[in-house]
């Protein structure tokens, strides 16, 4: 690092000593990384801790990492800091010039190399770890200062117009902008059309009525894929795939929609939906670059701002902002990798500042805001209170405004982590929020029917099944109800309906003894032929079981006796034939893979004996270098006393 070699020795020990946090972490995890280096998926762990300070090494120097533009070039170094640290208003232009330039880009044109860097996230990374308290000062002045600039001045109107005149010059320049229905839906079916149009998560409302117009028109003309679409549109050689669609199997498997055979009317919408839609983001472009300053501000008191620092100070100012409803009809802004909102950055660094007076503000967020925002304002309402028996409290306040909300909130939307789009439940991002600021981590369910949130309190195992104490939570308030669920059986005893709640709760596996959870099982019984285990034994006959059995996700064949409940383990099924999904909850998880041969009856052995081969082959797989494997949970937990449970399991699953 050049900056670092520009830095006297004087220099060099000031920035050691006012960051000296940093490096006592680093060294931390290097020790850490040094001791566990056996240890191959806790050493990842660590270097990805290491990675969350947000910085790099150079020397003996530590800074933060952030890159800007195709050469990669570093946006920060401790020369920066030096020159400002004991003067405010080189502070606050230092602040107010990195947050001009709204999130940089930075990569080398390939996808997976590429990223965003938020020069906010840099001083609030200065902020956090500098120990100089005249430094820290001044970065809360000068952001407070800076916020009430920018929340007092007149904006530039969004202007539909000029987006619109953009939008036709580009339309008139370049042929792909050109292109209608019968273009961009080419070898498609219905759902690929929906998704390439942007239709499928978290649409506007006011595109709403036009997406259902969309999917009623093309579903018309969506049918099975022909032999030619077929072989046009999948590679490989010509006589392989004619042979493939004779099996019939491409025709129930693919679908197409033929986009040519709509109406001109849709036709005419479709193209007049996309300018639109083009005219807004072209908008949005013009409008956005003055907001970077503000939202750039907002982000550092939410990443830094608490109820105990300096940033407290921006709470009037905020809070007038908020509750005016500040920017609350603006656009969605579109950085390279991430998206923001005004309103919705401003409610979130008030969260980070606010106190309790904010009580029925947040109810009323909960209930009106856009249903992407509600897990935010969930953390905003229960962040006022210190102490999760406060917040217990307030637990059917936030009930009774999502019940009104239910149907809308039970939906997916696609949200950016990074460089990649997920999808995400609001009602399960929300049941999330409640319980962690509310609980230890323990199970939760929200019964959607019955607007009651269930929290699980405490479980006891036991051969014959479990015993569950559940918090109940409504609007009204809160109960505590305990059932028992029986494995012979499969009931459900309890003073009111939790059935729901422990289905979902088994949903995840059945519990055993030593922090063990069966988490899949398929079990068949003998009859003549077996399926898994080799029959040359005659040992093995009718009316005993085989199977293959997942503990926390590690395949296990075993064989039962249900007359003398006996059950033998053989050694675990290689990682390609680990879980690596659910459909349909617990009885329809399937293998990967199908195993090629049966397992040598020698092969299976009681659980104590199983142990030994199961540790063994877990050193090998850290020696080798694998990364997280299932079966590192199962180290040194395996033993005879578990047998009986898992013979209850079997016992259970194979009355089904």
């Amino acid at each position: 690092m050049e900056e670092i070699v520009s830095l006297t020795p004087e220099e060099t020990a000031l920035i050691l000593s006012d960051f000296a946090s940093v490096y006592a972490e680093r060294e931390k995890i290097r020790d850490l990384e040094d001791s566990l280096k056996d240890e191959p998926d806790a050493r990842i762990l660590l270097a990805g801790a290491r990675v969350e300070l947000g910085s790099v090494s150079d020397k003996e120097i530590v800074w933060w990492d952030g890159r800007e533009g195709y050469e990669m070039k570093k946006i920060a170094n401790p020369r920066q800091y030096v020159d400002m640290r004991d003067d405010f208003a080189k502070t606050k232009e230092f602040i107010a010039s990195s947050l001009d330039k709204g999130r940089l880009y930075y990569g080398t044109s390939y996808w997976n190399q590429d990223g965003e860097t938020n020069p906010a996230e840099y001083i609030s990374w200065m902020y956090r770890y500098c120990g100089h308290a005249g430094f820290k000062m001044n970065v809360e002045q000068a952001v407070i200062d800076l916020l009430e600039e920018e929340l007092g001045r007149q904006f530039d109107q969004y202007d539909l117009e000029k987006g619109m005149e953009l939008a036709l010059e580009e339309r008139a320049k370049y042929a792909y902008v050109q292109a209608g229905a019968d273009d961009m839906f080419e070898n498609e079916d219905l759902r690929g059309a929906v998704l390439r149009s942007q239709l499928d998560h978290n649409v506007p409302e006011r595109e709403l009525a036009f997406r259902d117009y969309f999917v009623a028109e093309l579903g018309e003309t969506e049918r099975p894929i022909t032999r030619e679409e077929f072989v046009e549109g999948f590679a490989g050689p010509k006589e392989e795939l004619e042979k493939s669609y004779d099996t019939g199997k491409p025709a129930k498997q693919y679908k197409r929609i033929h986009p040519k055979e709509t109406s001109p009317e849709f036709k005419k919408a479709y193209e007049e939906f996309m300018l639109e839609r083009q005219a807004r983001a072209k908008a949005v472009e013009s409008f956005q670059p003055q907001f970077d300053r503000l939202v750039g501000l907002l982000d550092i008191v939410m990443h830094v701002g608490t109820k105990d620092n300096g940033f407290v100070k921006s709470r009037d100012v905020l809070e007038e902002k908020a509750r005016e409803g500040f920017m609350a009809d603006a656009p969605n802004f579109s950085y390279h990798f991430t998206g923001a909102n005004v309103y919705n950055s401003l409610l979130l660094a008030l969260s980070a500042v606010g106190d309790t007076s904010l009580h029925d503000f947040w109810l009323e967020r909960i209930e009106k805001d856009p249903i992407a925002q509600i897990p935010a304002r969930i953390h905003a309402y229960f962040s006022q209170y210190a102490s999760k028996k406060e917040r217990k409290a307030h637990i059917p306040d936030v009930i009774a405004r999502l019940q009104k909300r239910i149907p809308e909130l039970d939906t997916s939307v696609r949200v950016s982590k990074g460089i990649f789009i997920d999808d995400e439940n609001i009602l399960e991002n929300i049941v999330s929020q409640m319980t962690y600021h509310c609980y230890p981590r323990t199970f939760s369910f929200f019964d959607k029917k019955r607007g009651t949130f269930d929290v699980l309190l405490r479980k006891e195992i036991s051969p014959q099944g479990y015993d569950f104490t559940l918090c109940r939570h409504t609007s009204e308030g809160k109960r505590t109800i305990r059932a028992r669920y029986d494995l012979a059986t499969k009931s459900i005893d309890a003073a009111e309906s939790v059935s729901s709640t422990i289905k979902a709760y088994l949903d995840n596996g059945y519990p055993i003894p030593n922090g063990l959870t069966i988490t899949s099982l398929q079990v068949r019984e003998i009859q003549g032929m077996t399926k898994y285990v080799s029959a040359e034994d005659k040992g093995w006959h009718d009316g005993m079981y085989e199977g293959i059995i997942g503990m926390n996700h590690s395949m296990f064949p075993f064989i039962y006796d249900p007359i003398g409940k006996n059950v033998l383990l053989a050694p675990p099924l290689e990682t390609a034939c680990l879980f690596f999904g659910k459909k349909d909850a617990f009885k329809t998880r399937r293998l990967r893979e199908k195993l090629k041969e049966k397992i040598p009856s020698e092969q299976f052995v009681p659980l104590e004996e199983l142990s030994e081969k199961v540790d063994g082959l877990i050193a090998e797989k850290k020696k080798q270098g694998f990364l997280g494997d299932s079966l590192y949970a199962l180290q040194g937990r395996l033993d005879d006393s578990l047998s009986e449970y898992i013979v209850s399991v079997i016992d259970s699953r194979r009355r089904i």
